[in-house]
């Protein structure tokens, strides 16, 4: 269950990885530790509990497993089976689920994610950068993808908080998505630059979610505070840590 947040519920986060490559355009740079600030991320007001993440949990049949970690990305990650998943989840229970992710490439850290009533959605957190190349070896992304992720984090001398506000939704495989807000640290992203790449990023994240063996996503909407998902995903996931 805790991957089917990673990958679905937590698709929200990859904009960020997608924002990082993209760009030179932050000046990511020796000396410049000063924009990032406070190492605390934007307080969402989304608080969770034992209870949210049991109930998160009961609310999927998909099974989710550890395995030693072999100290490399590769196959660090399985999907196994398929299954029929028509679901909603909560803000606190996405973020409890966020909380409780132990995969050893899994790149996130005090992170909350809320579902507006107007149906956008926020999430914030931490970086942890020196984990986001192997989570991208993992997910079988290129060499030279992986290259251009580690020069374009090298320069960052801490693990920056992040905030992105937006307002997405899947139906039939295909991904609609609006970005309207994204802060790195105190370092406010411009609406132009947003609005230059939401259709690449856009591309991206569509095509990262459906490379997922046995995912289909009929529909998934965020409304009246809940993340609502229907369609098919792998039956088991087992990853390393």
């Amino acid at each position: 269950m805790k991957k089917f947040l990673k990958i679905l519920g937590g698709f929200i986060v990859l904009v960020v990885v997608v924002l990082l490559l993209i760009g030179g355009y932050f000046g990511f740079v020796p000396g410049v530790s000063a924009v990032f600030g406070s190492d605390k991320p934007k307080d969402l007001g989304v608080k969770y509990s034992q209870e949210d993440y049991e109930s998160a949990v009961e609310k999927t049949a998909i099974d989710f497993g550890y395995k030693p970690s072999t100290g490399t990305p590769n196959n660090s990650i399985k999907f196994e089976g398929k299954i029929d998943i028509n679901k909603s989840l909560t803000s606190a229970e996405l973020t409890a689920l966020l909380a409780n992710d132990e995969w050893e490439y899994n790149f996130l850290r005090d992170t909350q994610i809320k579902i507006n009533d107007d149906g956008t959605e926020e999430i914030s957190g931490v970086l942890i950068l020196d984990r986001i190349p192997g989570f991208l070896i993992a997910r079988g992304y290129p060499e030279d993808l992986v290259h251009a992720m580690r020069d374009s984090v090298k320069y960052v001398p801490t693990d920056p908080t992040f905030y992105i506000k937006l307002d997405a939704g899947w139906e039939n495989d295909t991904l609609q998505m609006n970005l309207q807000k994204a802060e790195f640290g105190r370092w406010p992203v411009d609406e132009s630059f947003l609005k230059e790449y939401n259709s690449v990023i856009t591309a991206v994240v569509q095509r990262h979610v459906l490379s997922v063996p046995n995912l289909h996503i009929d529909s998934l909407q965020f409304e009246n505070g809940q993340m609502q998902y229907i369609g098919s995903f792998p039956e088991k996931i087992i990853w390393a840590k």
